[in-house]
């Protein structure tokens, strides 16, 4: 293997298994700073403060456990959820059969979360991308992966039903205002029982 290869390989590994190294090189997001002039602008995923700080906690926490089960209590616009399905997503292309669901608790907020996910997509190198099987309004799957990333609406009880009867494939979860889903919630309480089980590597309420 010449020097080209071996640092190609070695860069590869690192992308596969360093989640700020991954974001940073081969994410795209939107800019939500204060400056005006950069509105819009797509730009590298540079963790921040925040995201740095929620990174080293559940890496912590899954050093001593072997999973991740979170309750993040955050400040508007600190990328908590952006960290998250950055997270999960690099899970999600990166371990085959992985299934990662996102519950929201509104439709608005549905639709930018499943946004940003596409986005990573759409701007990743060719070289890391993975095949795309299906992609729909809240569906994306990987063939070559038999890996899945699914979003929904609190209150979709058919949503909760599936989840409960295919429970195996559904890995990792992020909730967003866990505070705002009522208790009597099909879908949560689908999600809830679902991540109790031992499959579940992750689950993170933001």
């Amino acid at each position: 293997m010449s020097n080209v290869d071996q640092q190609r390989a070695r860069k590869i590994k690192e992308i596969r298994s360093n989640l700020p190294y991954f974001a940073e090189l081969c994410l795209k997001i939107k800019y939500k700073g204060k400056d005006r002039s950069k509105a819009g602008k797509i730009e590298p995923f540079v963790f921040n403060k925040a995201q740095w700080y929620i990174h080293e906690k559940i890496e912590e926490q899954k050093r001593r456990t072997g999973k991740v089960r979170a309750l993040i209590l955050k400040g508007r616009q600190q990328g908590a959820s952006t960290y998250t399905s950055a997270r999960f997503f690099h899970k999600t292309i990166f371990v085959p059969g992985t299934g990662t669901f996102i519950l929201s608790h509104q439709a608005k907020t549905t639709g930018p979360l499943f946004d940003m996910v596409k986005r990573f997509l759409k701007y990743m190198p060719e070289v890391i991308a993975p095949e795309v099987d299906t992609a729909n309004k809240n569906q994306i799957k990987f063939s070559d992966l038999e890996s899945e990333y699914t979003v929904g609406t609190a209150g979709n009880e058919d949503l909760g039903r599936g989840l409960l009867l295919n429970s195996s494939i559904v890995l990792r979860l992020l909730g967003t205002e866990r505070q705002t889903i009522s208790k009597q919630d099909c879908s949560k309480r689908c999600l809830m029982q679902t991540t109790q089980r031992s499959s579940t590597r992750a689950q993170l309420m933001a």
